[in-house]
């Protein structure tokens, strides 16, 4: 009779065991279930809000700055004119966007090349700079529908060249 007793004894704890997995396992997965219910609940709920704050800034403009890159970006648009402000310190360049419906407006600032760009355009006239540090040139050019003039400067071949032409009277 000892054998029987011993696995009855057996029997039994394999019982309980089984009993409290079978209660045990369901009430875990049913508590993960809803941790990750919630979880996901929080996320579509930031998820929204964000969406709907995004696109509430930009109908008005947007500013976002980036730690990471060392990034900044401003954006402004009406419906006539629009202005764009981007300035990065890990490529140490700046740049500014300004366009209307008759005339926009350039520049660019990048002191690892240490160059300088305007550009201003119209509808009867352009403007454009160019400064370089590296090279030591400059340049300026100014174009319109019946006259336009260009400048160069290379201080590496210490020149100085000027075009100016007239549809009419060519120079």
């Amino acid at each position: 009779y000892h054998t029987p007793i011993h696995y009855s004894k057996q029997l039994n704890i394999t019982l309980t065991q089984h009993i409290k997995l079978l209660y045990a396992a369901p009430n875990a997965h049913q508590t993960q279930t809803n941790k990750h219910y919630i979880k996901s609940n929080k996320s579509n709920h930031t998820d929204t809000h964000q969406r709907v704050t995004h696109h509430t800034i930009s109908e008005s403009g947007a500013t976002r700055q980036n730690v990471a890159s060392n990034s900044f970006a401003t954006n402004q648009s009406v419906a006539s004119n629009s202005f764009v402000t981007h300035q990065n310190a890990a490529l140490n360049s700046f740049v500014t966007h300004t366009n209307a419906a008759s005339s926009s407006f350039t520049i660019h600032q990048n002191a690892t090349s240490h160059s300088f760009v305007t550009h201003q355009d119209a509808a009867s006239s352009n403007f454009v700079t160019h400064q370089n540090n590296a090279s030591n040139t400059f340049a300026t050019h100014q174009n319109a529908t019946s006259n336009s003039i260009v400048k160069h400067l290379s201080a590496a071949s210490n020149s100085f060249v000027t075009h100016q032409n007239d549809a009419s009277f060519p120079l």
